[in-house]
């Protein structure tokens, strides 16, 4: 974990990395909290070994898990206003 902050734009960001191995695949998991002027932005990036990795993460139905985690975390965060 690494984080930062810039005290003229006001900028903090932090950054989390896990990789993820199975059997033959390795997945690196960064996500990054960048809050500017109050507001948090989350991106997350996977990078995988091979295009047919990827593939196969998204065919497993990833894609609606993360969709799906992230408006779970949308309705807590509203909770906490």
């Amino acid at each position: 974990m690494t984080s930062e902050k810039d005290g003229v734009g006001r900028k903090l960001s932090t950054r989390f990395t896990r990789r993820t191995t199975s059997p033959g695949h390795e997945i690196r998991n960064t996500a990054t909290l960048d809050e500017i002027d109050e507001r948090t932005t989350l991106t997350t990036h996977l990078l995988y070994k091979s295009k047919a990795d990827r593939d196969g993460h998204i065919q497993s139905g990833m894609e609606a898990g993360a969709s799906q985690s992230h408006d779970r975390l949308a309705t807590l965060l509203a909770s906490m206003r």
